[in-house]
């Protein structure tokens, strides 16, 4: 059979477009079309027990992917590490496969996709924790920097401020007052972050 028929043929067929399709992504990130983070997944949740005492379905389904290293390695790598050995049973050991029937189909694919499921485990272990993106100024660490407001006042409704960083470009934050209003170009304090609503807010500067 030729190989480029074997490749696009059940049931290699799925692990070949999963191939296909990682292979494009690392492509256009060589190019500079694409970021290696596009697709990370963040997943660091506590899992906690239910009122019963028993995790939920949601709980578990969220430990058996942090088991298995996804969202503490980038998802492309992991998918990477996952495709290629799927691919590599499937043309190994189902080229010889024909007229496959339905059953046929399933169980080979639930074989090759097993197999690149602990292969994808294995490969990313020494890789857990290493390669994830950090972000380059949280929002913690802005707590107590002075910021100088950019806007015509920032009041308890309304603001935005400049915030200058390790990098050179400042960052532009929405913010609010605590108390009274503080006018254009004056320096105002951070003094706390609501995740919520993904406000800074801040208190004048005196002196």
């Amino acid at each position: 059979m030729d190989f480029v028929q074997l490749c696009f043929s059940w049931p290699v067929l799925p692990a070949s477009v999963l191939l296909c399709l990682v292979t494009a992504y690392w492509l256009l990130v060589i190019l500079g079309a694409a970021e290696m983070d596009l697709f990370d997944l963040d997943l660091d949740v506590d899992v906690d027990p239910g009122l019963d005492g028993h995790e939920s379905i949601l709980d578990w389904g969220l430990a058996s992917l942090k088991w298995l290293n996804i969202g503490d390695v980038p998802i492309m790598i992991w998918l990477s590490a996952f495709a290629l050995p799927a691919w590599l049973m499937s043309v190994t050991f189902d080229k010889g496969m024909t007229d496959p029937t339905t059953m046929d189909i399933v169980k080979a694919c639930a074989r090759n996709f097993g197999v690149g499921i602990v292969a994808a485990k294995l490969l990313t272990q020494p890789l857990k924790g290493k390669l994830k993106f950090v972000e380059p100024n949280p929002s913690k660490d802005l707590i107590g920097r002075t910021v100088m407001i950019t806007t015509v006042d920032a009041t308890p409704s309304t603001g935005q401020a400049q915030c200058p960083t390790d990098n050179g470009a400042p960052l532009l934050l929405n913010v609010r007052t605590v108390e009274g209003s503080i006018d254009m170009g004056a320096e105002a304090r951070i003094v706390e972050y609501s995740p919520d609503t993904r406000l800074y807010y801040v208190e004048r500067v005196e002196g």
